[in-house]
């Protein structure tokens, strides 16, 4: 894997045409109140469907002015729905008309901030809210666009109408992720047709693709209507949400697993197997059941690449000539050495007795892990790889499909179809788009009794279970807790970070767990960092094609993109830059392997104005920068950039870039220390001067630009992207969950996956690079916790 390559948030930008609502009346010039009048105040809310969910919009009217707005959108993500959420207010009160150009990138956040403004600017006037023209439409199938979850191509619906209702959708065109678009297509087009609407919820854990599929359902129904000749305020014809339920239902079982991603997959379908087997092999016995918040199963796992296995007995003997791949006794001291003695040995033990046989365990349920070779190890050779470092010597990580990092993510989604097949043949249960939202617990006996759950539609769940067990990804998705739980004690960890994951990962049954006491183990540890970027998607440059056939993206297999959005992640990214924290100092070898964590949430690159001066000229140098994974397929080197200086103020009207005079001006408005930039970047420069980084090694080959003594200068945010957090839980061997003493288990409790990955590692250290240590841990804690569960209830 190129190690160096960007991540940026993978966000779902949406680009089409703007929602045609009726325009109100502008407000009227209200006459200047006498000195002896109060003003007359007016506060109201109004809702409307965004990206994630609902937006909620509060506008104040003095004398009939717009004179604050706020919108709140709890179910938004931070950095697409959010950046509408932060924009747009400001933009309506400054025009006092919700008449504005909507945020780049978050089309349906931002129209629906618009429309809940147009319904509160009616109110306020005493008039009623615009209604919808009549619908006409020309019967006959149109196709339209609009960005789902691929950056790189938009998808494309075909939306099939009669004169007045939408009688097919259909996904044509597109490069969206097989999990997410199936599970999209599967779910939110029923829906659709069922309520005649664009607004209905998007599917989660495939918000991207829905909402694509939505928006260009939309425009799609546009061209429809004009075509039948009906008013453009026909559309808001369909935009009705459909209404949530009001019911309650209780569902009694033995064995609950809450999150459906590897461990959770591998928990239920371990507890499936015990209990099939104590049974006698009857599957009407088996009481398992599994839910999800998401639309699909697979998790974060479904778009991860390896799982790491120390030594599988069953895939040594078939490909290896019965010869383990591994030393495990002295990759568990290069373990211990790395993290500092601090992991849970017991556990650590366990992980490495335990993964190499889940392997074979996952095999035998139809994942793909390619076949070794018994005449040696490499990449020539097949089987389990090295990983990410020169020092990460030992072959233990096991990729799907075996043939490397690539565009492999159907296969690993029909990896996922197969065991959760098996899991259905034994008697499991699951239920998709129900989230657990709290445990149910009983102090008295210190027993854990089951879980309080809501589905997509509104339906209340109380879930009795004789054993849960807790496999929801940690709090990546949670603000609030990595504030109050990550450390700050040897690297400045605390706040809010980018997450590249599942956004249902958002602690809700985590917190609940501390909330009954559990126990933690090395919580405050750094979060999985393997991506950076710019901390936003840019939207207001085309995506071009430079490539052909022959000259694809490598994650795509795409012919090549380039964009100027792309921008700021190359210079987040760049392994040439002086990268520093948020206190002006630099903490790492730029050109490293997943170092940026070490400054916490964001960091910046410092620039001087001669970079930009030859990349007006000349265009980035080298290579230039690449990405089709995470960005928009990067920008090729050497290519002159002469709007680059447009681009310049783009990122700093969206605050992602800062210029200044001098360094230390540019420390001031940063919030930098002024003499500890300076000094730092005079280091720097001492450094590529002589050809040798003696702090942090960097090497010469990419100390080859240095910090101007005459400004302008610039500093670009950057920001860490985590697939999750890594401490958790504290758990025994069994998995079960300890209270706040870490000793005495908590009845009934199980946790698996990076809700408990802290039993691995150190609040000292960041995460291994040996690679798939966290698949490997998902997948083995799962099934052992599935079968102690069991055992458990068998007495």
């Amino acid at each position: 894997m190129n190690t160096k390559k960007l991540g940026s948030l993978l966000l779902a930008g949406a680009m089409v045409l703007s929602l045609a609502a009726c325009t109100p009346k502008e407000a009227e010039p209200t006459p200047t109140p006498s000195a002896s009048a109060a003003p007359e105040v007016k506060t109201i809310t109004k809702t409307a469907q965004g990206y994630g969910g609902e937006v909620s919009v509060t506008v104040t009217f003095t004398d009939g002015v717009i004179t604050d707005v706020a919108a709140v959108g709890e179910s938004e993500t931070e950095n697409i729905g959010g950046n509408a959420l932060k924009e747009l207010p400001g933009k309506i009160k400054e025009a006092n008309s919700a008449d504005v150009d909507g945020t780049s990138g978050a089309t349906m956040t931002s129209n629906a901030i618009k429309s809940a403004v147009k319904a509160a600017i009616a109110e306020a006037k005493g008039e009623s809210e615009p209604t919808a023209g009549a619908v006409a439409m020309k019967p006959g199938t149109y196709t339209a666009t609009a960005s789902g979850f691929s950056l790189l191509q938009p998808l494309e619906v075909k939306v099939t109408v009669s004169e007045t209702a939408i009688e097919k959708i259909e996904l044509g065109e597109n490069a969206e992720t097989y999990p997410f678009v199936t599970a999209a297509m599967e779910k939110i087009v029923p829906r659709m047709l069922d309520a005649q609407s664009v607004r209905v919820d998007a599917i989660t854990g495939a918000t991207g693709s829905s909402t694509g599929i939505k928006l260009a359902t939309e425009a799609a129904l546009k061209d429809a209507l004009a075509a039948g000749g009906a008013d453009e305020s026909a559309i808001e014809s369909f935009y009705t949400a459909p209404e949530k339920v009001s019911k309650q239902e209780t569902i009694d079982t033995d064995i609950l697993v809450v999150g459906m991603g590897g461990s959770g997959t591998a928990a239920a379908m371990s507890a499936a197997e015990a209990m099939y087997a104590a049974n006698g092999g009857d599957a009407s016995k088996v009481s398992v059941l599994a839910i999800d918040k998401a639309g699909k199963y697979g998790g974060t796992s479904c778009i991860t690449a390896d799982t790491m296995g120390i030594n599988a007995p069953e895939y040594d003997a078939t490909y290896h000539g019965g010869k383990d791949y591994v030393d495990a006794e002295a990759m568990k001291a290069d373990w211990n050495n790395f993290t500092k003695g601090d992991a849970k040995q017991e556990l650590l033990d366990l992980f490495f007795e335990e993964s190499g046989p889940t392997i074979d365990w996952l095999i035998s349920h139809g994942f793909d892990y390619g076949e070794g070779s018994p005449d040696g190890e490499g990449w020539e050779y097949g089987g389990p790889q090295r990983g990410f470092t020169p020092e990460d010597i030992f072959y233990c990580k096991f990729q799907y499909t075996g043939q490397g990092y690539g565009n492999w993510k159907k296969e690993t989604g029909e990896m996922f179809d197969a065991i959760i097949a098996d899991y259905e043949k034994l008697g499991g249960k699951y239920l998709l788009e129900v989230e657990g939202t709290e445990l149910i617990y009983d102090k008295a006996s210190n027993t854990v009794t089951g879980v309080k759950a809501v589905g997509y539609d509104g339906t209340e769940y109380t879930i009795n279970a004789k054993a849960v067990i807790t496999a929801t990804g940690g709090f990546s998705n949670n603000a609030e807790l990595q504030e109050q739980y990550l450390s700050n004690e040897y690297y400045p960890l605390q706040g809010a970070w980018n997450m590249y994951g599942m956004t249902q990962n958002d602690g809700k049954i985590f917190a609940s767990a501390l909330d009954i006491g559990a126990g933690t183990y090395n919580i405050g540890m750094p979060p999985m960092v393997h991506l950076q970027g710019a901390p936003i998607t840019l939207h207001e440059y085309p995506v071009e094609i430079v490539g052909d056939e022959n000259d694809v993206g490598f994650w795509s297999a795409l012919p090549r993109r380039n964009s100027l959005n792309d921008f700021p992640n190359a210079l987040a990214s760049a392994a040439y830059a002086l990268q520093v924290g948020m206190d002006g100092a630099r903490f790492s070898n730029e050109a490293g392997t997943f170092q940026t964590w070490k400054s916490g949430p964001r960091y910046y690159t410092i620039w001087s104005d001669d970079y930009f001066q030859s990349v007006k000229e000349n265009g980035l140098p080298g290579a230039g920068f690449g990405d089709d994974l995470t960005c928009q397929g990067g920008i090729d080197g050497g290519k002159p950039i002469p709007e680059v200086y447009d681009v310049i103020d783009l990122c700093i009207e969206k605050g992602i870039a800062y210029k200044a005079d001098t360094l230390e001006e540019l420390a001031e408005i940063t919030g930098m220390d002024p003499a500890t930039l300076t000094e730092n970047v005079g280091r720097y420069n001492a450094a590529v001067a002589a050809g040798e980084d003696t702090e942090f090694g960097k090497s010469a080959d990419y100390l080859t630009m240095s910090i101007a003594n005459e400004g302008p200068y610039y500093a670009f945010v950057g920001a860490s992207y985590i697939y999750s957090t890594v401490g958790g839980l504290d758990v025994n061997t069994d998995m079960q969950v300890l209270g706040s003493d870490n000793a005495t288990p908590i009845n009934g409790l199980y946790a698996v996956g990076t809700d408990s990955l802290g039993v691995l590692f150190s609040e000292q250290r960041e995460y291994v690079t040996y690679g798939g240590a966290a698949q490997g841990w998902a997948y083995t804690s799962g099934r052992i916790a599935g079968k102690a569960a069991v055992e458990a209830l068998e007495g």
